[in-house]
């Protein structure tokens, strides 16, 4: 994906970073680990509306947990006619996909 083409909201919020695809996730999203300064990473995601699928719960979700659970702050959401754009802080830990993928392996592997 051209990420010149972000929306000029976004493109200021993200500033000057080092971009990294992420491609462990399965849902068609567009995924970005933007390296900040000071270790103050951000991810972005990037949903083409032709998925079908939406993030607006997701930010619902993450915003309802602010200053409740240790997750991501939503820093940004856009929407526009072909995509939507969710900008949120880096937290500490491992992503959950590593422990999904590691169970279906595992049980995979049982005999």
């Amino acid at each position: 994906m051209d990420l010149s083409v972000l929306p000029n909201e976004l493109r200021n919020e993200i500033g000057i970073s080092i971009c990294k695809q992420v491609t462990t996730g399965q849902s068609g999203a567009y995924t970005y680990l933007l390296l900040g300064k000071r270790g103050r990473n951000k991810y972005l995601k990037i949903i083409p509306k032709d998925l079908k699928i939406s993030v607006k719960r997701e930010v619902e979700i993450l915003r309802w947990l602010e200053g409740k659970f240790p997750a991501p702050k939503v820093i940004s959401f856009i929407s526009d006619s072909k995509y939507e754009y969710l900008l949120m802080t880096e937290v500490e830990g491992v992503p959950l996909s590593d422990y999904i993928i590691k169970a279906d392996v595992e049980k995979s592997w049982t005999c």
